[in-house]
């Protein structure tokens, strides 16, 4: 999290993040966010997902 502040939902459970905060989704679980105040936040993946690109 760069800046502002969202919520996550990872399987079962719910999470506020805000700036200086990471959240890690394990593969093959049904997960969402939404903002809760303007901000930027950086999705990274590994392996690299072609279809993002």
């Amino acid at each position: 999290m760069v800046s502002g502040k969202f919520e996550f939902t990872v399987g079962d459970e719910t999470y506020t993040v805000a700036a200086g905060d990471s959240l890690y989704k394990q593969p093959n679980i049904v997960h969402g966010a939404a903002c809760l105040e303007s901000g930027t936040l950086i999705d990274m993946f590994t392996p690299c997902r072609r279809d993002f690109l």
